[in-house]
């Protein structure tokens, strides 16, 4: 699946006598860089069906309530080498608007605008599916192989990935979301590369992490191939195959310009094609607890009536919005507390 080394010789025979120049093409793969990125009160879903070595995949993703702002889905498919080309489909929801439905596949000679070819055949592709994903629901992607058009061309799906950016009124989040498909070779040699997350970071974070798509793996396994702001990260959880993983790097991060480094070991052959950094603040945790109960109320009041009391979080006691933190913050965050259906409101 990673590196063509069992192709069959058979297939050289069906290869196209005449050279055709490149394309969309790269053997060394296409820098992994800032796709979007903002701050939401609500969250940033990541989904993913791994690699099945199957020609056909199907992906089920169970996407929160709430209003989607921005959604991608992403999914690659090996064509066993740069040189042969196939068919495959792509829906979403049964839909083939957006780009989506079928999609010729042409290794070195591909020009689709939506594809990253590197390597030897190895496409990862992307729609934007903003329009077509419902929060609250099960959302369905399903790829397929079709035909075979020039060479014995592989088909089988490394994996999907769906990323949506949703609004709910809840915690604050900033995110980063950067693709790409880096490939990172020993023929070349390329070994290493870094994407960076540019801007500011994210005031009282309660939590920070990193998630790497990794449309191939390690094979040997590596344990240190990965590095956020020059601290070091445990990939030994890294297979071979199509991977999504998600780090903590709540201690790591900077108050602006982070960035994540990663190499390819011992491995010949490395792909990287998404990484995502959000970080999460929670409104109405005023004591720091990561919760947001009684204990969150008395301190509220008690800062808001009486001099010396502190905030742990002071940003996390405005939760109607207006600026500044009254009376009215205490009266909202207590009926979030005691009855359900209020909302906060930090911004």
């Amino acid at each position: 699946m990673k590196i063509p080394i069992r192709i069959l010789i058979i297939c050289i025979a069906v290869l196209m006598a005449s050279g055709i120049s490149s394309a969309d093409y790269n053997f060394n793969g296409f820098p992994v860089v800032t796709r979007t990125s903002g701050t939401v009160n609500g969250g940033v879903y990541t989904g993913y069906e791994p690699w099945a070595g199957t020609t056909a995949l199907t992906g089920s993703f169970d996407v929160p309530d709430g209003t989607v702002k921005w959604a991608y889905l992403y999914t690659g498919i090996w064509g066993g080498t740069e040189d042969y080309e196939g068919w495959a489909n792509v829906t979403f929801n049964n839909c083939t608007s957006s780009g989506l439905g079928p999609i010729h596949l042409k290794g070195k000679n591909d020009t689709n605008p939506n594809v990253w070819c590197s390597s030897h055949g190895k496409h990862w592709m992307y729609y934007n599916v903003t329009d077509l994903t419902s929060a609250g629901c099960t959302n369905i992607a399903m790829v397929s192989k079709i035909n075979s058009t020039l060479g014995c061309f592989d088909g089988r799906v490394y994996g999907i990935v769906l990323v949506v950016v949703y609004e709910d009124g809840s915690d604050d989040v900033r995110y980063w979301v950067n693709d790409g498909s880096d490939c990172l070779n020993y023929v070349i040699p390329n070994d290493d590369e870094t994407t960076y997350f540019n801007g500011t970071f994210i005031d009282n974070a309660r939590t920070a992490a990193l998630t790497m798509v990794h449309l191939t793996g390690y094979e040997p396994s590596c344990t240190n191939c990965l590095e956020f702001n020059g601290h070091p990260l445990d990939t030994s959880v890294i297979t071979s195959d199509f991977e999504l993983n998600t780090w903590d790097v709540l201690n790591c991060t900077a108050p602006s310009e982070n960035n994540a480094t990663y190499s390819r070991g011992e491995d010949d052959y490395v792909n990287i094609c998404c990484a995502i950094l959000t970080a999460e603040r929670i409104c109405g945790d005023v004591t720091g607890n990561s919760v947001v109960d009684t204990g969150d109320v008395i301190l509220l009041s008690n800062y808001v009536g009486y001099p010396g009391y502190t905030l742990v979080n002071e940003w996390a006691g405005d939760v109607t919005g207006n600026g500044v933190i009254d009376t009215g913050d205490v009266i909202l965050l207590s009926n979030y507390v005691g009855y359900p259906g209020y909302v906060l409101n930090c911004t």
